[in-house]
């Protein structure tokens, strides 16, 4: 079938067997493939640590990717060995890495130099654990037979907890409806909860005109907030002291007289009701006994005094007397 975006000439033979880069003069690869008469194709590099250029010093980190020349320059048994010939971007220096299968590693070989980044777990306080018993008994055959039996006994110890791990998610996974159920109710409640905290928080940023995003709310930020209590500096106390001397009268008016004895009055005239009650229930009771045990009272009202000191004025005082207030004397 013919391909699509592909033009055959009207010469093309098929039964010549070929492709259409070959007769094109082209190589699948492209401007890749150039140099592939060397046995040298273009690929994309990746520094797989950091150098130092030695042409311009300049330091090229990790990761950084290169148009590389890949040749094959030798093979450790039947692994090939591959040489990467790159050139810096910061200058017009070639360097070179190769692979090394025999250390598992890249290797420069010229024209830059590796920047060390091995170090001692021990320089940056970590505790290591070393077995001096292995470092020493290593190459002993019978060694290595006791330390495999050793590690079948520990791989057999740690097959029950195995299976307990496994019943435990069987059990947990036995209904996955129910559990995915939950799991999606959990989830709803938890998006809710998360849009009603950012309109709330989104309601404080337009209402304070803040451009930052705001953090969540923590309890003991609360409490403290409340033990923080703002005082007037002593400079805003002394400008509210001058502000309520400012506006207070010059002289001070007195109360007047009825305002002061008004409470007490309604008292006095509550008293002195009991009191004209029980003379006139009980017959027995004389006029001395009762002021002797009750003072005279005064009734101070606005528009006269009253002052109750024998039986013609106590009395004047029951005349005196709304009618409502004669009612309760009998009662």
């Amino acid at each position: 079938m013919q391909g699509f975006n592909k033009y055959y000439p009207p010469d093309y033979d098929w039964r010549e067997g070929k492709g259409l880069n070959k007769l094109h003069g082209t190589h699948a690869l492209g401007n890749r493939a150039r140099k592939l008469d060397r046995g040298i194709l273009i690929v994309r590099f990746e520094l797989p640590y950091s150098i130092w250029c030695g042409t311009c010093n300049n330091h090229i980190g990790q990761g950084v990717r290169f148009n590389a020349e890949k040749k094959r320059v030798g093979n450790y048994y039947s692994t090939p060995i591959w040489s990467f010939r790159m050139k810096c971007h910061l200058c017009s220096g070639v360097f070179e890495i190769q692979t090394d299968p025999k250390n598992m590693e890249y290797v420069v070989i010229s024209g830059a130099k590796q920047k060390n980044e091995n170090w001692d777990p021990t320089d940056a306080g970590l505790v290591v654990s070393k077995d001096d018993v292995d470092e020493d008994y290593k190459d002993d055959p019978f060694y290595k037979i006791e330390k495999s039996v050793t590690d079948m006994n520990k791989a057999k110890e740690s097959i029950p907890l195995l299976s307990q791990l496994y019943k435990l998610n069987e059990k947990q996974w036995a209904d996955p409806y129910s559990v995915s159920s939950r799991l999606r109710k959990i989830f709803r409640e938890e998006k809710k909860m998360l849009k009603k905290e950012k309109e709330s928080d989104e309601e404080i940023r337009n209402r304070n005109s803040l451009g930052i995003k705001l953090v969540k709310k923590d309890p003991k930020d609360h409490l403290q907030a409340k033990l923080v209590d703002f005082q007037p500096q002593i400079d805003d106390l002394i400008e509210i002291t001058k502000k309520e001397i400012y506006s207070s009268p010059l002289f001070i008016q007195k109360a007047s007289p009825v305002s002061i004895h008004h409470n007490s009055d309604k008292g006095n005239i509550i008293r002195q009701l009991k009191l004209n009650t029980r003379m006139k229930n009980d017959h027995f009771i004389t006029q001395h006994s009762i002021f002797t045990q009750h003072p005279p009272l005064k009734f101070n009202t606005s528009k006269q005094k009253h002052i109750i000191n024998d039986d013609s004025q106590a009395s004047q005082g029951q005349n005196n007397i709304k009618p409502e207030s004669k009612r309760l004397l009998f009662l």
